[in-house]
């Protein structure tokens, strides 16, 4: 493992724990009293000690999610793991968050866009846009516009709106690096 890597895993580490201790000594708990107040049943210390995990593993997550020192679908996966380990959340509600359908919608996506990427079908459809509004008399600016407008007209027919952004995402990077 490079050293940048290693340093930021053990970073990541040192800092959520920083965090879950900084919360847990310094935060007043007549805060977690005030908010238990408002919610029927709820513990003060409760509120305290599963807002310190939840905020210790954001960290964790955000510092592995800028720095990738272990891959993107393992840090994705901590707080599937850690959530019900800390008892912030019950392991069928984490499950819950992770099948929502706008989750696996946002998945579909980068799928279906990683494959048009490895295919080179993204190049071929930036080309083909830029083509056909050429032989329309669309050339410039307005043109480009015209035909990414159209591309996504068109994908949103059979596709989510997201999944149309993310797929043409890397028609619109073919298309800058071809340059004009």
């Amino acid at each position: 493992m490079p050293p940048h890597k290693r340093a930021a895993l053990w970073g990541g580490l040192g800092l959520a724990v920083a965090v879950w201790l900084l919360l847990r000594t310094m935060v007043d708990v007549e805060v977690f009293e005030r908010a238990a107040a408002g919610l029927e049943g709820a513990d003060p210390d409760a509120l305290l000690a599963s807002s310190s995990w939840c905020a210790a593993i954001a960290t964790l997550c955000a510092v592995y999610w800028v720095w990738t020192p272990i891959p993107m679908p393992a840090t994705a996966l901590i707080p599937f793991a850690a959530l019900p380990l800390t008892g912030v959340l019950g392991h069928r509600e984490v499950a819950a968050a992770y099948g929502h359908h706008l989750v696996l919608l946002m998945l579909a996506g980068a799928i279906i866009s990683t494959a048009m990427e490895k295919s080179g079908a993204h190049r071929r459809a930036a080309l083909g846009i830029v083509w056909a509004i050429d032989r329309l008399g669309g050339k410039g600016g307005r043109g480009l516009v015209l035909g990414f407008l159209l591309a996504s007209a068109i994908l949103s027919m059979w596709v989510s709106n997201t999944a149309t952004v993310v797929m043409l995402v890397p028609v619109a990077l073919a298309v800058l690096a071809h340059g004009d």
